[in-house]
């Protein structure tokens, strides 16, 4: 469980050095205009990572289903290596649903307005400013949330309702201490990290696009 609190830590303290920097440079200096190639590093990175805490949420679902209903296997199932494969699996799924967004974006025509609602840049705002068919990017956006947000929100939906079925089955009192413990940390920690990142009314001018 605390392997999956320090991938959850980790993605923030990694995910910060993308958008702190641009954001406290807006604040303070007014320097709003991004060149087209950091906005899509950026983006990259912010969805990336932002992500990946949904799968790591997963994963700490997952392991709370095995501690609970499988006790006697779950240092056998999940052990250190295990855990450390479900973390780079998770965070290679969504590279390789990420990068073909950026792609898609990067051969897009822009015109009009170059300005994004948000102190980072994010998919959606810039595809907004494209002045060709979006169709693909919008699809593939819509793919990718429901890939990503949809599936790890119904997995994990799914495991906390068997946890919950086992716990309400045992039979004494004292039995219930260590899974509510258990399941209680990692339902903690979801308010926390599954919730896709919001803009906070600023506007980045990009001047390459």
């Amino acid at each position: 469980m605390y392997l999956f609190l320090a991938m959850l830590a980790s993605t923030d303290l990694v995910l910060s050095p993308f958008v702190a920097p641009k954001m406290l440079v807006v604040f303070w200096l007014g320097l709003r205009e991004i060149e087209f190639q950091s906005c899509l590093t950026q983006l990259f990175f912010v969805h990336t990572f932002s992500s990946v805490e949904s799968g790591v949420l997963m994963a700490m679902a997952l392991n709370g289903y095995f501690a609970i209903c499988w006790p006697l296997w779950h240092s056998s199932i999940l052990s250190v290596l295990v855990v450390m494969a479900l973390g780079s699996l998770v965070l290679m799924r969504r590279v390789l649903l990420v990068s073909p967004g950026c792609f898609f974006l990067h051969r897009m025509p822009f015109c009009h307005h170059r300005i994004i609602s948000h102190s980072y840049c994010e998919h959606m705002a810039a595809v907004k400013l494209a002045c060709g068919d979006t169709r693909l990017n919008v699809i593939y956006g819509l793919f990718v949330a429901f890939m990503v947000i949809g599936c790890d929100t119904i997995l994990i939906s799914a495991s906390y309702i068997m946890i919950l079925w086992v716990i309400l089955g045992l039979p004494s009192t004292e039995a219930l201490v260590r899974p509510t413990s258990v399941s209680s940390l990692a339902f903690m920690s979801l308010p926390s990290s599954h919730s896709p990142p919001t803009g906070l009314g600023t506007a980045f001018l990009p001047t390459s696009i």
